[in-house]
Parts: structure tokens; C-alpha cells; sequence
């Protein structure tokens, strides 16, 4: 993220966090799950408990800027990416899924909420993709109890720690054509197919 980018050319500069929001952020993916009793409160926060003290930030919770210095307080990053995702280990993702070194990865990740539309997909063309083992991330409530002794294939409703390490164990991606997720791909070299957002 922007945190961790300024900190990689600069360790110990003032940082400010300003969030109109009055507490911290939260995976929103999670929250069907914690509702339902499946995740833990404090399991949901997008970053640790002492992630900001660490990097040496100060956070101000339910205030707005007014006022900012662009010429003197801007910094260009680039488009900031979770760093967390570079550390991810190949043969944890591959002990993760049940699956074996000597055949390639293709990872199929259509968002949080999961795409039907390429779910159905690529559920129909598996006796096509014998080649490939295929980790498929596909939304909350879109398990196929069908395909759950399947070889080679592993499904997923939502990923939230183990996705550096899913991500290193994949050698090809199929995935929505988020921004975010888009620049995360190009940061760890992944070859892609992207599928358009609808009406863009």
C-alpha cells in the first residue's frame, strides 16, 4: 500500500493518515463470515494492530482534510499494491491446495463476490484443462459440492491470508480486469488473461 511505499524510500518521515471513517479499515469480504460467525472481529482489520506504530503513523479517525500543500507534502508512488503479496511461498500455495510441483498452476479469481459467468466457464471446459491443476476462487455461496473431490482442481469462496501464497503457486492467472489487481499481477510477473468489468 501508499504506507508502505513511502517507506521504502523514506524510514523514518512523518506520515499522517486521515480517515473520515471512525474506525480502522476492515476486509468487506469478511463480513457475511463474521456474521454468520465464521470470522473472528479481530481477524477482520485490513492491517494489525500495530501496523501504524511500527511504521511510525499517526492516525486520525473521523476527521477530514482541509487543507493540503500539494507542491510541498506530494509524493509520486505509482499505483500502490499490497506489499504483503510479494512474500507469498510457492510450495506452501501448492501444500494449501493438495497439489504437486510437476504441473503448472492456473489460478481463476473473478473478484471477492465471485463472476457466475466465469465460473460457469470455466466448470465446463475442466476435462479441457487436464494440463493444468486450477486453484478457482469463486465467490461466497458458488462452492459446486460436485467438484469437491475433482484431481487437480481446488475451489475457494473467499482467500484472505493465504493469497501470497496462492498467488505463488500459480504460473497463470484468469482474472477480472480490476485496476488493483492488475498492477498486483504486473508486481509479481504473472502472465494474465484479463476479462473486461461488464460495460467498460
Amino acid at each position: 500500500g501508499a504506507i508502505e511505499g513511502i517507506r521504502s524510500v523514506d524510514a523514518r518521515g512523518k506520515i499522517t493518515v486521515v480517515s473520515a471513517e471512525k474506525r480502522p479499515a476492515y476486509f468487506r469480504p469478511l463480513i457475511s463470515y463474521y456474521l454468520e460467525g465464521r470470522a473472528r472481529l479481530e481477524n477482520m482489520g485490513y492491517r494489525s494492530r500495530d501496523f501504524y506504530e511500527k511504521n511510525h503513523c499517526t492516525v486520525l479517525y473521523g476527521r477530514r482534510a482541509e487543507k493540503i500543500d500539494p507542491a510541498g507534502k506530494t509524493v509520486l508512488t505509482g499505483n500502490p499494491i499490497r506489499r504483503f503479496l510479494l512474500s507469498g511461498s510457492k510450495e506452501e500455495g501448492l501444500a494449501l491446495c493438495g497439489f504437486s510441483p510437476g504441473r503448472p498452476v492456473l489460478l481463476v479469481i473473478g473478484g471477492s463476490l465471485g463472476a457466475a459467468r466465469i465460473n460457469s466457464l470455466i466448470r465446463a471446459i475442466l476435462p479441457r484443462l487436464k494440463d493444468f491443476q486450477v486453484i478457482h476462487v469463486c465467490g461466497r455461496g458458488n462452492l459446486d459440492p460436485a467438484l469437491a473431490k475433482t484431481e487437480g482442481y481446488r475451489q475457494f469462496e473467499f482467500i484472505g491470508p493465504e493469497l501470497p501464497d496462492i498467488l505463488a503457486a500459480a504460473d497463470l492467472c484468469v482474472s477480472r480486469a480490476g485496476a488493483n489487481f492488475l498492477f498486483e499481477l504486473l508486481a509479481l510477473k504473472k502472465p494474465a488473461l484479463l476479462i473486461p468489468l461488464p460495460k467498460t
